[in-house]
């Protein structure tokens, strides 16, 4: 889990800042690239569900919350969820393919214990 938490606290920054970044100055390149290494992160370590549920849901107040950030970034957050869904459509496939070994990283790293 050390690592997993490691990697997590290098990553999830990175994809913030590209994510922010794409929004404020319009740029597709850096929203795809947040969605390149929030991709790579899902299919490494399990922690990063979350941030990807983080990220939609950013997304969705943003568009309520903070209208001029958002105004005319539609093409931005279209890049960065055809990326997203890119990259994730493999790890997707192989969760659906093969369920119980995709839960496994689950009850390995301890995200998902009773007791």
């Amino acid at each position: 889990m050390a690592v997993s938490y490691t990697q997590g606290t290098f990553l999830v920054p990175l994809m913030l800042y590209f994510l922010l970044s794409g929004l404020e100055t319009k740029s597709s390149l850096r929203m795809a690239a947040a969605a390149v290494i929030l991709s790579i992160h899902f299919s490494i370590y399990v922690d990063s569900v979350i941030f990807m549920i983080y990220s939609l849901v950013f997304l969705m107040v943003a568009r309520v919350v903070a209208r001029p950030l958002m105004r005319g970034r539609g093409p931005q957050v279209a890049a960065f969820l055809v990326a997203a869904a890119i990259m994730l459509l493999p790890q997707t496939y192989y969760a659906v393919s093969h369920p119980a070994e995709y839960l496994n990283r689950f009850y390995a790293d301890g995200a998902v214990q009773s007791g």
